[in-house]
Order: structure tokens, then sequence, then C-alpha cells
């Protein structure tokens, strides 16, 4: 069992501000992308009315997506660190503040952000096929009665 939750502090600072950032970016861009696409002339031409909102959830989770993990990066390097320490790697030499001191004294700061461009070219379209497939399979769970809200009248 030695090591089953090594790196999680670090985990839980990269994690924890990331997601509020996440989900308040996707929200701030999906509402902008949608204002846009219903007042464009783009969206007179789209015959299902609901497709300027799947595109602009598709967006904004994207952008959203890369956003935070441009910011959340270094963490993310530290915290691997961490984790693939040797077992034996004493407890002071897996410190967040002693990994960064660590990784500055020994790479510099352009470390912290190597692997980034890969990073965000896998993240933008994940986070892109995320958020539409959520929101359609929400509507179709809520159109069709499944679920936990439409199954509570019922009781």
């Amino acid at each position: 069992m030695t090591g089953l939750y090594r790196g999680f502090a670090v985990t839980a600072w990269r994690e924890v501000p990331a997601f509020g950032l996440y989900f308040a970016a996707y929200d701030y861009i999906k509402d902008s992308v949608s204002d846009m696409l219903i007042s464009s002339r783009w969206n007179h031409t789209m015959p299902d009315s609901n497709a300027h909102l799947w595109a602009a959830s598709s967006l904004a989770g994207g952008f959203s997506g890369a956003l935070t993990w441009a910011l959340i990066y270094p963490f993310d390097v530290i915290k691997t660190r961490i984790q693939t320490a040797p077992l034996d790697t004493p407890i002071e030499k897996r410190r967040i503040v002693f990994i960064f001191r660590q990784v500055m004294h020994e790479h510099g700061w352009r470390f912290f952000f190597r692997g980034l461009g890969v990073t965000l070219l896998r993240a933008f379209p994940v986070n892109a096929i995320i958020f539409p497939v959520y929101e359609i399979t929400l509507e179709y769970l809520s159109n069709n009665k499944i679920g936990s809200s439409a199954s509570e009248g019922a009781l």
C-alpha cells in the first residue's frame, strides 16, 4: 500500500482550481458563442434550431479544456514527478515546493511546459466532444422521462 496516495495533495491543488476554472470558462464561452451564433446569419441557414447550442457547447468545451490545461500544466508536471519518484524517496523530497525548486534549478521554468503543445492538441477535441454529448444525452433522458427528476413525480 506504500505509495497508493502519493501525490494526492498536488493532485488536489491541480484539480480543485482546474475544475472551477473549467466550468466557469465553459459557461462564459458557451453563452458568448451561443449569443454570437444566434445573432449571426449562419444561424438562419441551420435547419435544426438546437444546432447552434451544440456548436457553442463544442467550441466552449474545447476552449475551456485547453485553457484549463494551459494554466494547470505545471502542477501536472510536479504531480507526475512526485508519483513516479522511487518508493524509498524521503517525504521531504516529495513535497510540492521541493520538487518545484529542484526542477527550476535543474531545468528552468520552461521544463514545466514541456509537452504542453501535445496536451493541448489532445485537450481541445476531447473536451469539444464531452459537453455536447453530455447535453444531448441529458436532453434525450429528459424528453423520455428517464432519470431521478423525471421519475420523482411518478412516485
